[in-house]
């Protein structure tokens, strides 16, 4: 039996730092590109240009009440100091805009980038109003400009009057902002670096992209960097109106929920992030035979994690994240369907490494041929089935998409899709100590006088969102009873607006009419686990 030839000897520690440094360039990129967002959103606002603000803060997925500049830079001053620079460094000035012809036109190429895009709108009339309103949202921005105005010119206004003071001393630092650090008179450094502050918050960002903590970027920093990149190049003014619509589901905010969030399912976690987090980490060792895998289903009764897996992967797996219900695909035009899953697979390997999540795969991918199913259903499931089994050729040039999908009824799926999603998880019901985990959870907020593991005990059958219901119960009872106290007058004065303890009796009652719903389907669940699970 022939043998693979061994890799080249890594320490694993030494994949890692080298994926830390791709990851820390990566973020510096993206600061950078950030950075200069913001300056140019700051200097469209500062001049009015109220449109083109509008424009590319829904372009870019980012604005001005996320992040602003410093305290004392402006675009023009950054201007001002590179030139200053290069005429230092190369004893000349730079010359930074020139005249073009209309052959070679920068407007010309960036019209061909979209296959014509404003001359087919130019040629179709009306539809050039309604195309500019559907994307850029030029109709909200219109009413909202005249009442926007005021505050433009109050702004400026209060951004003259803190110039005019800080014009004669050093560059301060305002209340909950930092100020651009002046660069050093008499040293030969003349590099600049740009630092912003998230609007709400008190951590700084770096300039430069150093990580406060292991050097690893959390959930959290991905999505604070995360900037949406511009619609591509689709060949056509339709399918570039279609990724649009694909476009609104990318997560651009973070869920928020964490691995430690989800009691139990080590498996699935485990499959997970042998999925989308390690092969990021370590890509020497997930290749061949062991690149990672391509489809994830995860099955079993409603409200036992499912959706809370999909969440902690857009949390915590730092890639483009596409969040697919059926109405993200499904068009009553006819081809629209089919159109739009190709263009979805197409955004997702355009901004690689990424994730789609299809939750409720079953009301997609129902078996094909049975009964009422429409001619228009099978056409897109077909181009879906086509489309993920293209996977593989995207894998090899390094853009790897990974398909996530949910479904409380798996036995309903057509069979193909089932082998395209490699691994098959059941996501059963908590056990007891899970059930444990997700109460104490729930009700760390209350004191409550019923033994430990009572309801742990009691609620055997229970999915989590039952456990999260039953303990929703448990709590309002203290609630109702002060609202009893304080509505039917029985005790005198001001009553304290204290909770009280969660008794015996609200814990038995609360079990009495908060029953289980994911007990149904034991059978059939434990039927497609021994037929079809891995």
């Amino acid at each position: 039996m022939a043998t693979l030839p061994k890799p080249k000897s890594l320490s694993l520690q030494a994949i890692r730092a080298e994926s830390r440094n791709r990851d820390l360039e990566e973020k510096i990129r993206q600061e950078n590109k950030r950075n200069t967002l913001v300056l140019i959103l700051r200097f469209l606002t500062d001049n009015r240009y109220t449109s083109s603000y509008e424009k590319l803060a829904q372009e870019c997925g980012m604005s001005l009440k996320e992040y602003d500049v410093c305290d004392n830079v402006f675009l023009g001053e950054v201007v001002s100091e590179f030139e200053s620079f290069y005429e230092v460094k190369f004893g000349r000035k730079p010359k930074l805009v020139k005249k073009v012809s209309g052959k070679t036109s920068t407007l010309a190429k960036a019209e061909s980038l979209f296959g014509g895009r404003s001359n087919a709108l130019r040629d179709a009339g009306g539809r050039e109003e309604k195309k500019t309103e559907y994307i850029s949202g030029y109709a909200k921005a219109r009413e909202r400009r005249e009442k926007g105005r005021q505050n433009l010119e109050k702004a400026k206004r209060q951004s003259e009057a803190i110039a005019k003071q800080q014009s004669g001393g050093t560059r301060g630092r305002a209340e909950g902002g930092d100020a651009a650090e002046a660069p050093d008179e008499g040293g030969d450094d003349f590099g600049m670096t740009i630092s912003g502050t998230a609007t709400g918050t008190a951590a700084p960002v770096n300039g430069h992209g150093e990580s406060t903590s292991d050097g690893e970027e959390s959930g959290d920093e991905f999505y604070n960097n995360f900037l949406l990149k511009p619609i591509p190049d689709m060949g056509s003014v339709e399918l570039g109106e279609l990724a649009a619509v694909i476009t609104r589901d990318i997560y651009v905010k973070s869920p928020n929920v964490k691995w430690d969030d989800i009691s139990g399912l080590g498996q699935a976690k485990q499959l997970l992030k042998e999925a989308v987090v390690f092969p990021h980490k370590f890509p020497h060792l997930f290749k061949g035979i062991l690149s990672p895998w391509k489809g994830i289903l995860l099955y079993g009764p409603p409200g036992t994690g499912k959706t809370m897996l999909a969440k902690a992967v857009a949390t915590e797996c730092r890639t483009t994240f596409f969040n697919i219900s059926a109405s993200s695909i499904i068009s009553k035009w006819r081809g629209d369907s089919e159109k739009l899953v190709r263009v979805l697979f197409q955004l997702a390997r355009y901004h690689a490494p990424s994730t789609i999540f299809f939750d409720e795969i079953d009301a997609l991918m129902m078996a094909r041929g049975g009964e009422g199913e429409h001619e228009a259903s099978r056409r897109m499931k077909t181009e879906l089935l086509m489309q993920m089994d293209g996977l593989a050729s995207t894998q090899s040039d390094g853009k790897f998409v990974f398909v996530l999908t949910a479904s409380n009824l798996p036995w309903e799926l057509d069979s193909a899709m089932l082998r395209r999603l490699e691994k098959r998880i059941y996501v059963g019901l908590p056990e007891r100590e899970a059930r444990q985990t997700i109460i104490d959870g729930a009700l760390r907020e209350f004191k409550v006088e019923a033994e430990e593991g009572r309801i742990a005990g009691a609620t055997d059958g229970y999915s989590g969102s039952d456990l999260f219901q039953l303990c929703k119960e448990c709590a309002m009872r203290p609630l109702r009873r002060l609202l009893d106290r304080y509505y039917k007058g029985g005790e005198s004065g001001d009553v304290k607006a204290e909770l009280g303890p969660i008794e015996v009796e609200d814990v038995e009652e609360a079990l009495k009419c908060c029953k289980s719903t994911g007990h149904g389907f034991k059978k059939e669940y434990e039927e497609f686990t021994k037929e079809y699970g891995s």
